[in-house]
Formats: structure tokens, C-alpha cells, sequence
């Protein structure tokens, strides 16, 4: 098959048409991933928007170097329909596993995270405790300075 001057066997078209299926593949991982991450970030239209254009630049920049490497910078429709099919397959096959996955995963790290800044919190508190000077100099005349002037105002309204 001859394609803008580009010889190519069987046995390569087959060879290339596998490798962009299994390309297609890991762009339905990637988008499974995001996908899993999306009812973390509370339903907001914009951050869904901007995963989705990132997703998509970056998918078109993979897909780009990769017929710049591959297949000599032809895009050629074996390319694109690799790339379909993986993603079919993927999608149809492990997709929902990889979104319950990748929830579970960050939901485990936002606990996780949670746990460690109550503990930190705890600890800083405890170290506050252990450690805090009894009366600094600044505070002791900061009291001495209010009692004097409580005591003043109370002696003035009385006489």
C-alpha cells in the first residue's frame, strides 16, 4: 500500500495498526483515569472542561510524534483506527475497573491526608504545651498595663 510515496508491507501495515491499538489503549487508561478523578473535584463544569482539553492536547500531541516516529509523519487512517479500536476495547473491557480503581486510590489519599494534618495538628499542639515559656516578659507587662488601667476607670466612675 502506497500512501504519499510510503511503501509499506502487510506484515508492517499489521505491525503498525497493533501498536497504535494498543497506544489507543493506553489513551482509554489515561482517559479512565480522568475520568475517575472527575466527582472528586465537586462537579465543577470549568475543571471538568479543562481536563477534557487537556486530555485531548495531549492525545493529539502523542498521536502527532507518534506518526512522526512510526510511520514516517503520514497520518495514516490505519493510525486512527488503531487508536478507536484500543480505546474501544478498553473501554468496553476494563474501563469502569480502572475508574472504581483510580476513585478508591485518591479517596485512600485524601483519608490519608486528612489523617496526617489531625495527627500533625495533634502533635503541634502537644509540643505548644510542652514547650511554651510560662509568662514571657512581653505578656506580663501587657496584664500588668490593662489591670492598672481596669482598676483606674473602676476608682473614677465610683468617686
Amino acid at each position: 500500500m502506497s500512501v504519499a510515496g510510503v511503501e509499506w508491507t502487510g506484515a508492517q501495515q499489521v505491525s503498525l495498526f497493533l501498536q497504535s491499538g494498543g497506544l489507543g489503549l493506553l489513551f482509554g487508561v489515561a482517559f479512565d483515569v480522568l475520568e475517575g478523578v472527575q466527582p472528586l473535584v465537586r462537579r465543577r463544569r470549568s475543571v471538568r472542561w479543562l481536563l477534557d482539553i487537556l486530555f485531548g492536547l495531549l492525545a493529539a500531541f502523542v498521536t502527532f510524534f507518534v506518526a512522526l516516529g512510526k510511520m514516517d509523519g503520514v497520518l495514516h487512517p490505519l493510525l486512527f483506527g488503531g487508536i478507536l479500536l484500543g480505546m474501544g476495547v478498553e473501554h468496553i473491557g476494563i474501563g469502569r475497573l480502572v475508574q472504581r480503581l483510580t476513585l478508591l486510590l485518591c479517596r485512600v489519599v485524601a483519608r490519608t491526608v486528612r489523617l496526617l494534618n489531625a495527627a500533625g495538628g495533634a502533635a503541634t499542639g502537644f509540643l505548644y504545651r510542652i514547650f511554651r515559656p510560662k509568662q514571657p516578659f512581653w505578656n506580663l507587662k501587657f496584664w500588668k498595663c490593662q489591670k492598672s488601667q481596669k482598676k483606674s476607670l473602676f476608682f473614677s466612675k465610683k468617686a
